[in-house]
């Protein structure tokens, strides 16, 4: 009985139900110039679901820059105040 349980609890679990929300491939490479250390480069490779996903809300938010900037730096019901970039 205790075995079933546990079983039935283990398939269950939140964790159990969890997936990856994103598949990232990431590659670095040491940047150097003249036998210095300079920084990193990255590449990131990403799903079509992740880069679809990322490219939306990067449009969303321009959207919402230029509804900002034309409304005179305020949203709809926003006070006196500094603009909200975000």
């Amino acid at each position: 009985m205790k075995r079933t349980l546990f079983a039935l609890l283990m398939v269950l679990s939140p964790a159990v139900m969890a997936h990856p929300h994103s598949f990232i491939d990431m590659k670095t490479e040491l940047v150097a110039q003249d036998d210095t250390f300079t920084g990193l480069k990255m590449t990131w490779t990403m799903d079509e679901i992740t880069s679809a996903d990322l490219l939306y809300d990067a449009g969303e938010a321009k959207t919402r820059q230029r509804g900002v900037e034309e409304a005179g730096g305020r949203r709809d019901g926003e006070r006196a105040g500094p603009a909200l970039l975000f």
